[in-house]
């Protein structure tokens, strides 16, 4: 949990501000957040999956 805790504020650091909203850099994003949720579940399975 203390992993989630230091990479969840820099997450939300990473996405852009609503005055930022060009299409092309929201899908981008949204595409870099997925991977990245894919990735993150994928990491918590496995840990919970070790004990």
């Amino acid at each position: 949990m203390q992993i989630l805790n230091k990479i969840l504020p820099q997450v939300e650091f990473a996405i852009p501000r609503p005055s930022f909203n060009s299409l092309s850099h929201n899908k981008l994003v949204k595409k870099i957040l997925s991977v990245f949720n894919l990735k993150l579940t994928t990491f918590l399975i496995r840990i919970l999956d070790a004990r």
